[in-house]
């Protein structure tokens, strides 16, 4: 009853057809959103090596890599400074096979708390059919995805693939964030009906195989190296990929860089 007699002042939705198929709860009236900018802050490549090696101190620098590769001749720890990224995985292992989905969530959520991976607000969101499991950053309750035209390295993205009882490949950004906002301002988002109009005006993408629809965060990069902004977008999930839904989609370059 309560809830009830609040009725009006809460904002309307609708059932949306997309495609042939599908229907998205959506938003009647457009509404606002916070843009927010944050400080990053790069974590120490020490730290990796200290925490994802079993013994660290047979760990070297690998000198057939005109990178820096560290190793301790199972495992190699690669720190990407351009993707803001890195990678650990073993050597001489290969994917063995298949998981239930639900042994390698609870397999890989004990391996990100062992290894103090929760840096940031992070949710399991995706297994891929290689048994690729992907753990968004979000901010607010919602994912955040990475820019496609001003991308912040390769994205706030943890993924985790199993070989038996060992990590095949783990993969992480290199960087957290701040935990508050330097800046924020507000963005007028579209309403369910301009979103709908928008993608059927598109034909990057086959609206038929969406998935879902959302709001997400896009992280874009600055003029400044060490800030990124978190800008509120609606995104869909569609062939494995997550596609920010903007006017960039009526574009007549072909583009099929969704974030994996």
């Amino acid at each position: 009853n309560e809830l009830y007699s609040k009725k009006s002042s809460m904002p309307l939705y609708h059932l949306y057809s997309v495609g042939k198929s599908k229907e998205f709860l959506m938003p009647n009236a457009r509404f606002n959103m916070k843009e927010k900018e944050f400080i990053t802050e790069t974590i120490k490549t020490n730290l990796f090596k200290q925490t994802l090696f079993n013994d660290p101190s047979t760990v070297r620098e690998d000198p057939n890599y005109n990178r820096n590769v560290l190793t301790d001749g199972i495992s190699r720890l690669e720190i990407n400074s351009t993707q803001r990224q890195i990678q650990f995985q073993h050597r001489n292992l290969a994917q063995s096979a298949s998981y239930q989905t639900g042994e390698l969530i609870k397999k890989s959520y004990k391996y990100l708390e062992d290894t103090g991976s929760w840096t940031d607000h992070y949710q399991f969101f995706n297994v891929s059919d290689n048994q690729q499991l992907s753990f968004y950053m979000f901010k607010d309750q919602m994912p955040v995805i990475n820019s496609m035209s001003k991308p912040f390295g390769s994205g706030p993205v943890l993924t985790l693939q199993w070989a038996n009882d060992e990590v095949l490949s783990y993969k992480r950004p290199n960087y957290v964030l701040g935990p508050n906002p330097i800046k924020t301002k507000d963005v007028k988002m579209m309403n369910g009906n301009e979103v709908v109009s928008l993608l059927e005006q598109q034909d990057k993408y086959d609206v038929n195989k969406i998935d879902q629809i959302f709001l997400s965060y896009q992280m874009v990069s600055s003029s400044t190296n060490d800030l990124v902004e978190l800008e509120p977008v609606w995104s869909m999930k569609i062939n494995g990929k997550i596609v920010p839904i903007t006017k960039d989609l009526l574009g007549k370059e072909e583009d099929d860089n969704g974030v994996e």
